[in-house]
């Protein structure tokens, strides 16, 4: 509803924890050019889990809220 794009991931560092556990510290970016001149960053963490072919999101967890960042902008409202 407030017209971003998708979002563009910037960098990434895997963790292996053990056989069936993968820890991903991610990095995105929003490119608001259309709202606001600056891009915005946001950092998240997944926790994946590999069981036989499959991959599967346990966690997901955002590092700020990304809500917060777009109303300190300006771009959402409170």
């Amino acid at each position: 509803t407030l017209g971003l794009p998708s979002a563009t991931l910037v960098s990434s560092e895997a963790t292996t924890l053990d056989d069936r556990y993968t820890l991903a510290r991610t990095e995105w970016r929003f490119d608001l050019a259309r709202v606001h001149s600056d891009p915005v960053t946001v950092s998240s963490t997944f926790l994946l889990e590999h069981a036989g072919d499959a991959t599967r999101i346990v966690l997901y967890m955002n590092h700020r809220d990304i809500m917060a960042v777009l109303r300190e902008r300006g771009i959402a409202a409170d």
